[in-house]
């Protein structure tokens, strides 16, 4: 109930479907045994008397305690006062398997760069296009809703992290994406060039922002 709350009242992408399916899996055994019952399955998956643990049931326990033990102290690393880091050699397989997982989404404190991005082609004769938009002239506006610019939430994730200056490779990569895609499927308005802008606002206390910020992340072209 928690997590369909948060689903229907704010913007949080998959987080809270992600939530709700894992979370089946922490249900306890009288509960499934309960759903078996009203649902009337046919196999019965989860009643029945206890089985002694087999050695593979051992195995896959302590692989678990592991990986949880790896995960707390990854998270506490992060934290002035717990010294312990994980060994360089530890470090490789847990890059490997994604283990190294940890809570940033309200720590040390929520992101607050918040903006859009911005199109602007330039053809082969010098005139201007608003590849968003379409438009023979480049609009920097805010568009009405800023999340429907991108057709998929990894896509909406990718522009996020993008604004970070900790991922500035990816903004020629996806410079060069946009036009390429533009020109493939508009080959009647080709682009030679694309000025990739980020219009950067700060969300402030009290339900203000700052001046918005016509930030030039890349200059590309269509080789």
């Amino acid at each position: 109930m928690l997590h369909l709350g948060i689903g229907l009242t704010l913007y949080v992408g998959l987080f809270f479907i992600i939530n709700i399916i894992t979370s089946i899996g922490l249900l306890p055994r009288s509960v499934m045994e309960k759903l078996e019952t009203k649902l009337k399955l046919t196999k019965n998956k989860f009643s029945g008397g206890i089985k002694k643990p087999t050695s593979l049931k051992y195995i896959t326990n302590s692989i678990c305690i592991i990986v949880i033990g790896i995960s707390i102290i990854i998270n506490l690393s992060a934290v002035k006062w717990f010294s312990y880091e994980l060994r360089q050699e530890v470090w490789y397989p847990v890059n490997v398997f994604r283990l190294d997982q940890f809570w940033g989404m309200f720590s040390p404190s929520i992101l607050k760069k918040d903006g859009w991005f911005v199109y602007h082609g330039v053809d082969s004769v010098g005139r201007q296009h608003d590849l968003y938009r379409d438009n023979d002239y480049v609009d920097y506006k805010k568009p009405e809703h800023v999340v429907q610019m991108y057709t998929s939430d990894r896509w909406r994730k990718l522009a996020e992290n993008m604004q970070s200056d900790n991922y500035t490779f990816l903004r020629p990569q996806y410079c060069r994406y946009i036009i390429r895609e533009w020109n493939k499927k508009h080959p009647d308005k080709k682009m030679v060039m694309l000025h990739f802008y980020f219009m950067e606002k700060m969300n402030l206390p009290d339900y203000k922002t700052s001046e918005i910020k016509k930030n030039l992340f890349c200059v590309c072209n269509d080789n």
